[in-house]
């Protein structure tokens, strides 16, 4: 054995074998490592986007759950509208609570505490603004409900209720240093109405009450004008149904009824209330009245005034019928035209042509031309040759001068 040992030590030192080098290679650990925070890293990334995914679901319930508020606060208000309310917070939280819980419960689980508080603060603020917004509409309902009454005493015409009901109103409704004026001009407003009504009642009455002495009448300037135009309308619409019915009668051969003349005298439309005659009307009258009707505006309130001085004219029914016949025919003639050949006619009468003015033969000569002027359809086309061929040949006189 011993020799063996000997002989091995006497042996050569091997070569070195193949080798590989190693710097610049990890440790078999440092891999491991890393994949580890790699992967913790992933896990807290993954939570991160969990919890800010749940946060961004939670805030968008919220969004929409605070829509369903103020839907809950407009079905509340309606409700309580409805109510005469004497406990408010009782009164909204009747209203709100029930509908309250529903949309709680509606809710995500995990974002109910988040929608109690939310609903909490918003509730709260709802109803102090919607009890505000109710005692002020309850306030302005009450100033409507007022107004309303002072309105509906003033259309009916009630001016001493128009009055009190303005007064009834005063610091509550109307400054106190406004009240004076507001219920006098209530009441001059009431009391034009009140005329209005009349005047559609029966004109001819409200008419003849409008000249008694104790007519009350409106007292601010635009309500007397007012009743001023009401009154000359109505005049109007009474003196055309009066000259209507009494020509009917004139027109048949009668003679108008009296209560007639009467109406029409009592409210100023004739002077003359007669409404008789048994003498023809002399020749200047009888060419007066065909002057007046050839130059008569062809307007309808001129028309009705000649018509009823006609109607009432001392003279027989026969020489009215013939006048308003001779209006009934002009209507079919222009007024500019008969209106020239009537004022030629009378410049006729007034130089001479036809006699001396004022002569009985010279006013019959002028009624003959104004009859002869209008017998036609149309006045003369030429009116100057027409008169110089109907006047009479002036007389030729010849004087013997004595020697």
């Amino acid at each position: 054995m011993a020799i063996r040992i000997r002989e091995w030590g006497m042996l050569s030192y091997p070569g070195r074998g193949v080798q590989i080098p190693l710097q610049g290679i990890a440790t078999i650990d440092e891999p491991a490592a890393r994949l580890s925070r790699v992967i913790e890293g992933a896990a807290q990334l993954s939570a991160a986007l969990a919890e800010q995914q749940e946060t961004v679901t939670t805030a968008g319930n919220l969004a929409e759950f605070a829509g369903r508020l103020r839907g809950i606060e407009e079905e509340a208000r309606a409700e309580i509208d409805m109510q005469n309310v004497r406990d408010w917070k009782y009164a909204w939280k009747q209203a709100s609570e029930s509908r309250l819980a529903e949309a709680i419960n509606e809710l995500p689980p995990e974002s109910r505490e988040a929608g109690r508080h939310l609903a909490a603060v918003y509730n709260a603020q709802a109803s102090a603004t919607a009890k505000r917004d109710y005692e002020l509409g309850r306030i302005g309902l009450a100033r409507h409900r007022w107004q309303a009454r002072v309105d509906e005493a003033v259309e009916r015409g009630a001016a001493d209720e128009a009055e009190q009901w303005i007064k009834a109103g005063e610091q509550l409704f109307v400054p106190p240093s406004e009240v004076e004026e507001r219920a006098s001009s209530a009441r001059s407003r009431s009391l034009l109405n009140r005329w209005k009504e009349a005047f559609r009642r029966n004109a001819t009455d409200a008419l003849l009450e409008l000249q008694q002495e104790t007519a009350e009448l409106p007292t601010e300037e635009r309500d007397r004008e007012e009743l001023l135009r009401l009154r000359e309308s109505g005049f109007r619409e009474v003196c055309r149904t009066l000259a209507d019915e009494m020509s009917t009668a004139v027109e048949a051969g009668q003679e108008p009824a009296t209560e007639l003349y009467e109406q029409a005298g009592a409210i100023g439309a004739i002077k003359d209330t007669s409404g008789t005659g048994s003498k023809s009307a002399p020749p200047p009258a009888a060419c007066d009245w065909n002057r007046r009707i050839d130059e008569c505006p062809e307007e309808e309130e001129a028309e009705t005034r000649l018509k009823l001085d006609i109607l009432s004219a001392p003279i027989p029914v026969t020489e009215r019928r013939k006048l308003l016949q001779r209006m009934h025919r002009n209507r079919q003639i222009p007024a500019a035209a008969r209106s020239d050949i009537s004022r030629r006619l009378w410049n006729l009468y007034q130089s001479g042509r036809l006699g001396l003015p004022g002569d009985r033969e010279a006013q019959q000569h002028l009624a003959r031309l104004q009859e002869l002027a209008l017998t036609a359809q149309h006045p003369p086309a030429e009116p100057e040759r027409w008169i110089e061929k109907v006047q009479p040949q002036a007389e030729v006189w010849i004087c013997y001068q004595p020697n």
